[in-house]
């Protein structure tokens, strides 16, 4: 699958999850729409595989240290973005807490962005869903995910337990790209979430979510929710 053509109206505040086990293929589908989107793209790197994902590409990989000056950082990435480049935040030294708390110090700032991407791997690092032991998460982050569409801010995230994902998150997605997923409350989610698309056969979907092989995905694209 050549991505991101094939997911339509990111100018438009899509919401894309990218779901599946290690080693599947996830990340890099993340890592190509950070590499050939035609937008500005901000991603926030938890743990560090996207960044090698994309060394080499025309993105610039921001190692980010635990003890750093936001605003500066932030003024200098701003600056990037709005003249169009793509900017990925190494945060992979970072806790899972300290991670949450720099997602809510950075929605006053993510409201000024227009007409970008905003990428985040493994997001259940930042908004985690309340029932797993995974922190409280960043709720201002949350806030903004719900009104990011105004400005024309599409969301992508990555997860390899969409079970342990924030409802608010699941909720908002529209646009799934699913690889292997083994444990079934992940799958139950994802059956959950899209039971009720006419165009969608849960059950033969997660009859393939089981046996895919490394690279195999299903693409289930519900344009109307961003319409």
């Amino acid at each position: 699958m050549k991505l991101p053509e094939a997911i339509e109206g990111l100018d438009r505040g899509r919401v894309v999850g990218v779901l599946g086990m290690p080693g599947v293929g996830k990340t890099e589908d993340a890592a190509q729409i950070v590499a050939r989107s035609n937008l500005a793209v901000l991603a926030l790197d938890p743990v560090g595989v996207l960044s090698q994902k994309l060394e080499g590409a025309d993105v610039y990989l921001v190692h980010v240290p635990r003890q750093f000056n936001l605003a500066a950082t932030w003024d200098w990435t701003r600056d990037k973005l709005y003249g169009g480049e793509k900017v990925v935040w190494d945060l992979k030294e970072w806790r899972t807490a300290e991670i949450q708390k720099l997602a809510d110090a950075m929605v006053p700032k993510l409201k000024t962005l227009r007409n970008c991407v905003v990428v985040v791997d493994e997001v259940q690092k930042i908004t985690p869903d309340f029932s797993a032991d995974m922190g409280r998460g960043a709720p201002d982050f949350k806030d903004w995910l719900t009104v990011r569409r105004n400005q024309g801010v599409s969301f992508v995230w990555t997860s390899q337990r969409p079970a342990f994902v924030s409802m608010t998150v699941r909720g908002l997605t529209d646009a799934w790209l699913v690889h292997r997923l083994f444990y079934a409350n992940d799958r139950e989610v994802i059956k959950n979430l899209l039971k009720a698309q006419p165009d969608v056969d849960v059950d033969e979907l997660e009859s393939r979510m089981q046996n895919f092989q490394p690279g195999d995905v299903a693409f289930i694209d519900l344009p109307f929710l961003a319409g």
